[in-house]
């Protein structure tokens, strides 16, 4: 068995990875989700992926298209602000 290795160097080396790391990003977006829309919006909606700096919304509902269509700045502002920049725009999709 070799020595043992620090807890933050083995943890390192996983959140290196390309997967990982777009997993987390996903992540973050999806917790900003509901505070960014509202819980009505978010109860409609989901962040199902991330294409480079576009998060891309699910409808759940046809009816909050035309909501989030409305506040499409206001929403894509709030993700820059919450995601320090990683998201600037959002792609809906039915």
């Amino acid at each position: 068995m070799g020595e043992p290795k620090p807890i933050g160097e083995l943890i390192g080396k996983h959140l290196a990875s390309k997967r990982m790391r777009e997993a987390l990003r996903l992540a973050r977006v999806r917790l900003h989700w509901e505070n960014t829309v509202g819980p009505s919006l978010a109860r409609r909606s989901q962040v199902v992926e991330l294409r480079g700096s576009t998060a891309v919304i699910k409808l759940t509902d046809p009816a909050a298209l035309d909501p989030l269509r409305e506040k499409k700045p206001e929403i894509e502002e709030r993700l820059r602000t919450q995601t320090s920049g990683e998201v600037k725009q959002i792609s809906l999709v039915a």
